[in-house]
């Protein structure tokens, strides 16, 4: 969650502090202080406190705004009930709830009308004679956006759940700030869809798209270059679409990170919650967050130094290197609606200034060979450009589109498509797309 209060206003920081601990982040810009807090969701709340005689009215039943009348302890609104209806002005005598709703805009500091909720202190009140718990729940649920029940931990999920609204790419929100490109990538040779999805975010932003694969060796990494890029050959002459696309080695581009396997071992694990997969080891096999007894042994060594020795990194870690990559450049990363997603918190640590990262939500999609359903049944690019051409001409450009309009429909995710998938069957005389 995104907290934003007037520098000078001390008191609201004092009630900031009681609700939330520590936030992640403070920095302030146009007298405006921004609270990045690991709590709550991706909209954006004000703070700003009232002098008791200019504080809202209480609105218990049947009071009237009056000089005399009860002023309220705390007062918590939504920007889009912020402004009153056409005509009316703030009368002494009418009903006090009324006074409050015309009042809202013109008692509301105007660098903090761009806030998505406020939450208005009176200053004459003592933090204790308010239910800071109750307050703090109601805070972090207006935070949050609704979703599907049951996607919570989805990637789609998280994305609308819990990373900062003003970095996010949305259906109504078409905006990637100074993000110079998307990013993505696959953690096998190749993955059609993944690629699809990517290449569909560039096409809605026109921004250039980069994509890195994880081959098992070198040239096993660079054929699966090769075939996607032949595959996008094919779709650019249908669709006729110049896709400005550059793909990269992951093991080059991504993995290089600087901390120690023991630093990302406690973040990764602390922003999933719970112990997961770090890499797999040529000779000590699986290794995961709580390997305790290697990690005392291995826990200095770099990510560059354990990949010399043949490790293998899991996704949970490649998503946090990936991410990290903010720190110098400016992007949007494509966020796939997976079942595993809680990981994806991470990336609200690189989601704010000086960073440069943006999310985009992408939902559920995948091109697999007919009779297959595994997670690792993907589509050879190689064997589709080969029955394309024994399709014919006419039956390609069919095909391709029906393809490259399936990626964009799922291209940025709404929220009420989270855990939706859509599955491309290829054939061998056609495909067929299943929705579900």
């Amino acid at each position: 969650m995104n907290a934003i209060l007037r520098a000078t206003d001390d008191y609201a920081k004092q009630l900031l502090k009681e609700l939330f601990e520590s936030p992640i982040e403070v920095f302030v810009k146009e007298d405006i202080e921004y609270w990045v807090l690991f709590e709550g969701g991706p909209r954006t709340v004000a703070f700003y406190t009232l002098p008791s005689n200019e504080m809202f009215f209480d609105t218990k039943i049947g009071r009237l705004a009056y000089p005399e009348t009860r002023r309220s302890k705390f007062v918590v609104f939504e920007r889009k009930d912020m402004d009153p209806k056409r005509g009316e002005i703030a009368l002494i005598g009418q009903s006090a709830r009324d006074w409050n709703r015309v009042s809202r805009r013109k008692l509301t500091p105007l660098n903090l009308h761009e806030a998505d909720f406020f939450v208005v202190l009176n200053q004459a009140v003592n933090f204790k004679d308010i239910d800071i718990r109750s307050l703090r729940s109601q805070v972090i649920s207006l935070s949050r956006i609704s979703i599907p029940v049951g996607t919570e931990e989805r990637g789609g999920g998280v994305a609308y759940r819990y990373l900062p609204h003003n970095r996010l790419v949305t259906p109504f929100n078409l905006n990637s700030g100074t993000a110079e490109f998307v990013w993505y990538g696959t953690s096998s040779d190749y993955n059609l869809a993944e690629l699809l999805l990517t290449l569909a975010v560039g096409h809605k932003l026109n921004l250039p798209v980069e994509f890195d694969n994880y081959g098992y060796t070198e040239e096993a990494t660079f054929a699966g270059q090769l075939a996607m890029i032949g595959f996008v050959r094919q779709l650019s002459k249908v669709t006729g679409l110049d896709f400005n696309l550059t793909l990269m080695d992951t093991v080059k581009e991504v993995l290089p990170a600087t901390e120690t396997i023991q630093f990302l071992a406690r973040a990764v694990e602390h922003a999933v919650g719970h112990t997961v997969g770090l890499l797999h080891h040529p000779q000590y096999g699986e290794i995961k967050t709580d390997s305790f007894s290697w990690l005392d042994r291995n826990g200095h060594k770099t990510i560059e130094q354990l990949h010399a020795e043949g490790s293998r990194f899991g996704g949970a870690l490649i998503y946090y290197a990936f991410y990290a990559r903010a720190k110098n450049r400016k992007f949007v990363a494509v966020l796939y609606d997976g079942s595993k997603g809680l990981v994806h918190r991470l990336a609200s640590l690189w989601m704010r200034e000086p960073h440069g990262l943006w999310i985009c939500p992408v939902g559920s999609f995948a091109i697999r060979p007919k009779g297959l359903s595994g997670p690792m049944d993907v589509q050879d690019p190689v064997d589709l450009i080969q029955k394309l051409q024994m399709w014919g001409d006419e039956k390609t450009r069919d095909v391709l589109k029906l393809i490259w309009e399936a990626a964009l429909d799922r291209v940025p995710l709404a929220t009420e498509d989270i855990g939706s998938k859509i599955v491309v069957e290829v054939g061998d005389n056609d495909i067929e797309v299943i929705t579900s």
